[in-house]
């Protein structure tokens, strides 16, 4: 069996295996993660004592238990990157980062400048407003 590389990338790096446990218990619940991963530490009677015990002698459930918690920090991580990166067109899509003010193109009015305006009937009120068609 091949040692994972220690490197800070390695989201197990600096981890303890209780820490690896309690993490995968708080992101899936002890029922799911019985079903993740079916081990009966997991699926009877399921604690984190009983569980580091059996994970700490078992070399296989432990390989697997590492593996689910790469999963989720990768998962996590891409979801976060995804996230940051909406939240990045959303902003330049969205609004002037000089001013803080909404574009034409987030609020679906004309930037052409060359436009024409509208003409007014009254204080404010565009011709035609209000009429039906």
């Amino acid at each position: 069996m091949s040692t994972p590389p220690l490197h800070p990338r390695d989201p197990l790096h600096g981890l303890t295996l209780e820490a690896i446990v309690n993490a995968l218990v708080e992101y899936y619940g002890w029922e799911q993660l019985g079903r993740e991963i079916d081990i009966r530490c997991f699926n009877h009677d399921p604690s984190v004592k009983s569980s580091l015990t059996f994970l700490r002698r078992t070399p296989w459930a432990r390989a697997k238990v590492e593996e689910l918690y790469r999963w989720i920090k990768i998962e996590a991580g891409d979801r976060a990157e995804e996230e940051r990166e909406r939240e990045e067109r959303e902003r330049e899509a969205g609004t002037c980062e000089s001013t803080g003010e909404a574009t034409g193109e987030a609020t679906g009015e004309a930037t052409d400048e060359g436009a024409a305006p509208l003409a007014e009937s009254g204080p404010g009120i565009p011709t035609g407003a209000g009429q039906k068609s």
